[in-house]
């Protein structure tokens, strides 16, 4: 397995999609009703986006023009870890990137709590006609949550009962998200937490979310794809605990997870469907 780090370093690209928290199986299994291409899997330097930072840039990058839709990424020379407290990490993008493109300040959606991936689109191809001699990271949020579906079939909805075991045992071990749990219920608001999904509808049902947003950020890419004629590559900082051994996302988790450390690498070589 490559080094996703070793893969950048290379430069072999002029755009490089980065899909926050795809994993690899999760992507092989539904690209191809989108995009063509060669795919092979690598292994990330991090297990969270603020790991894969530091471990993947450390260098400047001259000539990069790094469009982001997630607020670590910033250039207002906000570090990692006065972003996030459980973090020791005083990286700064705007010491590491010759331009950054802030699509996380100005294209959030308060109805969907995140941004979408149609916003960074048209992000992305204002900056291509802006710095025309550049190279370009863009990166969406999705597929990580929340979860963009107005709702799951009905077969999806029932609660197994071994997560309703793990939602009686969450009880004890954190009244606070419980009591946001009930709350989100009682208002009939869809879960924006991995683990809400997990106890309340299911691992199938969180299954179903996350492959529903990855499906909806792939179409973003593929749109993108078509309005442009540079080589184009695919990828992700980390990957995603969807309930295996009873874990969710990935910042608590560290190690050499497959479902954290291996993503997608992907050339795009065509699309599918008329332009």
């Amino acid at each position: 397995m490559e080094s996703q780090k070793k893969l950048i370093e290379k430069r072999n690209w002029d755009y490089l999609i980065v899909l926050d928290a795809c994993r690899y199986d999760y992507f092989k299994e539904n690209y191809k009703s989108y995009m063509e291409g060669d795919l092979k899997k690598a292994i990330s330097a991090g297990y969270n986006t603020g790991s894969w930072l530091v471990n993947t840039y450390s260098d400047y990058y001259e000539g990069i023009v790094y469009v982001s839709a997630n607020p670590y990424i910033n250039s207002h020379g906000l570090s990692l870890n006065e972003q996030n407290s459980d973090w020791s990490y005083s990286w700064k993008a705007s010491e590491h990137f010759a331009k950054i493109i802030d699509v996380w300040n100005w294209g959030w959606k308060e109805s969907l709590n995140t941004v979408p991936p149609e916003t960074v689109n048209e992000a992305a191809l204002k900056a291509r006609d802006n710095y025309p001699k550049s190279k370009f990271i863009i990166h969406y949020i999705q597929p990580y949550a929340p979860y963009l579906i107005n709702g799951i079939p009905k077969e999806k909805q029932e609660m197994e009962e071994e997560n309703i075991r793990v939602f009686f045992s969450s009880i004890v071990e954190n009244p606070k998200q419980v009591a946001r749990w009930f709350q989100r219920e009682l208002k009939r608001s869809f879960p924006l937490h991995p683990k809400e999904m997990f106890v309340r509808k299911g691992k199938s049902a969180l299954t179903y979310a996350y492959k529903k947003n990855l499906q909806r950020v792939l179409e973003s890419a593929k749109d993108f794809s078509r309005k442009n004629s540079g080589k184009i590559v695919i990828t992700s900082d980390h990957g995603e605990f969807l309930g295996e051994e009873h874990k969710f996302e990935h910042s608590p988790h560290k190690g050499k997870y497959p479902q954290l450390r291996e993503v997608p690498w992907f050339t795009v070589e065509g699309w599918k469907g008329s332009l």
